[in-house]
């Protein structure tokens, strides 16, 4: 019994380490990834799409980084992982199913 409670512990504080890592280490990049998508787009870009994908990606969050921080991990808490500049959208469902 001791060894399993250890070995929680251990995996406890892993998973704080590692969701930590992956909170800060973003913030301290330079840049942010709505400038990113937007020069994949050669010519001028709308400036409304850049404040949408702003607001898509949270970087327009007013909020300080201990409360970002807190925030973070209960989204991760109730499965709400964010948003990818990967996804792709749903397919639509046929009608009747």
């Amino acid at each position: 019994m001791r060894f399993a409670l250890r070995r929680l512990g251990f995996f406890a504080l892993t998973l704080w380490a590692a969701l930590t890592l992956n909170f800060f280490l973003p913030r301290l990049m330079p840049g942010n990834p709505a400038l990113a998508m937007m020069a994949k787009f050669r010519g001028p870009v709308n400036p409304q799409a850049y404040k949408a994908l702003a607001v898509a990606f949270g970087l327009n969050n007013h909020q300080s980084l201990l409360s970002q921080y807190v925030t973070y991990l209960g989204d991760v808490a109730t499965g709400k992982f964010g948003t990818s500049k990967y996804a792709r959208p749903n397919p639509p469902t046929p009608p009747g199913t």
